[in-house]
């Protein structure tokens, strides 16, 4: 498998599994840079801010994102034959390949360097910088990639500006308990809620009042 299909087969992953808590660890730790096709490596770094910032991957949303003329390319990717729980597997796979790409094309530049080299001081600046690159592209390949703020700031600004307007949409799930909410601000959709509490202390209440200001809302909940 090239390893165009491998990105492929990532971004199908993402797009047809959703927010799930493989993608999350395939985004966590998959470089952009490993994608080597512009589109694939746009496309994933449009999943990777809609699902750190709303929790959710949707076609719709991120070909919007790309500048809305990207959605028959993304649908194609979806068609791919890349099963879903096999993510993490195809995620591995091609950050691999990518540094078996990289690594060659330092060993060939550092060559290149000591052969071009005038004298042992210039050789010898390029062996420590080929050597301090080798050590970054042969660490733990499950490393947790950095997300620069100004990545995800601008959706947070977007989602607070929305919710100062009133947009119900954006707004937070309230539980009806007002000392609660005006200490939390509502929980999020895709927050998972647990209440405990000894025999009798109003746990039912609490799910049964919680439900009612749910459905006024309007909000899908599960409750175990």
């Amino acid at each position: 498998m090239s390893p165009q299909d491998l990105e492929a087969c990532v971004l199908a992953g993402l797009l047809n599994g959703g927010a799930t808590p493989d993608a999350f660890d395939v985004i966590a730790s998959t470089p952009e840079e490993s994608f080597s096709i512009g589109f694939h490596r746009r496309a994933f770094s449009e999943i990777k801010k809609q699902a750190l910032a709303n929790g959710m991957i949707d076609m719709l949303f991120i070909s919007e994102a790309l500048g809305g003329s990207s959605l028959a390319d993304l649908s194609d990717i979806s068609r791919i034959p890349a099963t879903v729980p096999n993510l993490k597997g195809y995620a591995g796979k091609m950050v691999k390949a990518w540094r078996s790409r990289a690594l060659a094309k330092l060993l060939q530049e550092g060559a290149d360097g000591i052969r071009q080299a005038a004298n042992q001081e210039q050789r010898d600046q390029v062996v420590e910088n080929a050597v301090a690159q080798l050590l970054d592209m042969t660490a733990d390949t499950g490393d947790i990639q950095p997300v620069h703020i100004n990545e995800l700031l601008p959706v947070y600004m977007d989602t607070l500006q929305k919710r100062m307007d009133g947009d119900e949409s954006t707004r937070n799930l309230l539980t009806g308990i007002s000392d609660l909410d005006s200490a939390t601000g509502g929980i999020n959709p895709q927050d998972l809620i647990v209440v405990a509490g000894r025999p009798g202390m109003g746990k039912t209440g609490v799910r049964a009042h919680r439900g009612g200001r749910g459905n006024g809302q309007r909000r899908r909940r599960a409750d175990f």
